[in-house]
């Protein structure tokens, strides 16, 4: 079976490799490709640095549903929860048996997705003659978390697909103010969604940008449009019992719950912020821009403590990176409409995810979620060797 997952990968790259545009571009991507192949072999045999053992829990629990019959598979579909991925190999291992190369692979493919359509956005959002053009799908390509993420059994770069093509159709709207992008937007953010309730609050950017920062339309076409986002939005946390956000529909959602969460991280050496719990919603306010840059840049130097921590650490300066560059050019990118939209988005994210965990191995995964986006917002001022950004 390994042999016909690795024939049928190259068969996917082959025909994804005429939608790179760049000559050069394509080389990147072809190294990339085979780099997250390789990877994707020694995940099918060995537990990777980082995530492999969450990895090999949900194949282990995906084994398991597959030893039902299919209305008992189709039964543990729960898109509410984490374990939705397992139900997915589920389903697979029931008509194949218990092949997680197949599962792997289809992960590096989607993978390739997100190579592909990262170069996509960063094209809409900014040009393609824009600088640091090819820096930034460096960066995407040989990022240690995303190529690992290619290589596992986690939901990860499902999550991260539907965001990067809803945030294609966010910066459309941005350009176009064509309805049918923010309807894609929300439809692509759900699917996101399915696989990890948090996603759903990404979709919050839009209502905020259209409010604030939208000039074109009256207010309102603003007041009914950002009814009709947060208004589906709250249909859908309070009908469905979103993962994590059913806490909602137990009256238990408050700095309480909040707490009683950040007082049990769950794992072990890479915790951080245990002392800092909100009493109140001032505290919730004051703590947050502090919990989103422990979110964004853990673990420290001095936190590093395995290889895993160290692939961390390097995801942490990239992170870094990120922050000082949205300070350094803070004025060139609000000139950005788009931009703007999408930071809005991710600022939303981070304020969410943020207090939702207090320890750098479950952030990271996070944080991944919409690391394209963030580097495709940043990249052109990273370093500037010849043009400049226009």
């Amino acid at each position: 079976m390994i042999y016909f997952c690795s024939a049928t990968y190259f068969i996917l790259v082959s025909c994804l490799y005429q939608y790179v545009y760049g000559s050069k571009e394509k080389i990147i991507f072809l190294l990339a490709s085979i780099v997250t192949f390789f990877i994707s072999i020694a995940g099918v045999f060995y537990t990777l640095p980082f995530a492999g053992d969450d990895a090999e829990r949900f194949e282990r629990l995906a084994w398991e549903i597959s030893k039902g019959d299919l209305g008992q598979i189709f039964g543990s579909f729960d898109f509410t929860r984490s374990y939705v991925i397992s139900s997915f190999t589920g389903l697979i291992y029931y008509f194949t048996g218990r092949e997680p190369s197949i599962p792997i692979f289809i992960n590096s493919f989607v993978g390739l997705l997100i190579i592909v359509n990262s170069i996509r956005l960063f094209d809409l959002l900014w040009s393609r003659d824009c600088c640091n053009r090819r820096l930034y799908f460096i960066l995407v390509c040989f990022s240690p978390i995303l190529t690992i993420n290619s290589s596992i059994i986690l939901r990860e770069n499902f999550v991260a697909i539907f965001l990067i093509l809803a945030t294609i159709r966010l910066v459309k709207y941005c350009n176009n103010n064509q309805l049918k992008d923010v309807i894609l937007f929300l439809m692509f953010t759900l699917f996101a969604s399915f696989f990890h309730a948090g996603a759903l609050m990404y979709a919050l950017g839009l209502p905020l940008y259209i409010i604030i920062f939208t000039k074109s339309m009256s207010v309102f076409n603003k007041v009914i449009l950002s009814i009709l986002i947060f208004g589906s939005l709250y249909f859908l946390l309070t009908s469905f019992g979103y993962g994590k956000f059913d806490l909602n529909q137990e009256g238990e959602m408050g700095v309480n719950a909040l707490a009683e969460r950040l007082e049990n991280p769950n794992v072990g050496n890479t915790s951080y912020l245990l002392n800092l719990q909100p009493k109140g919603l001032v505290d919730m306010i004051w703590q947050a821009p502090i919990r989103g840059f422990y979110f964004l840049t853990k673990p420290f130097p001095w936190d590093v403590k395995s290889f895993g921590h160290f692939l961390v650490f390097l995801d942490a300066l990239l992170w870094s990176m990120i922050l000082f560059v949205l300070y350094q050019r803070r004025k060139i990118i609000m000139k950005n409409e788009a931009a703007i939209a999408i930071l809005l988005c991710c600022f939303v994210c981070v304020l969410i995810f943020s207090y939702g965990t207090s320890n750098f191995g479950t952030a990271v995964r996070h944080r991944t979620k919409f690391l394209v986006e963030m580097l495709a917002v940043t990249a052109p001022f990273f370093i500037s060797f010849t043009k400049r950004v226009k």
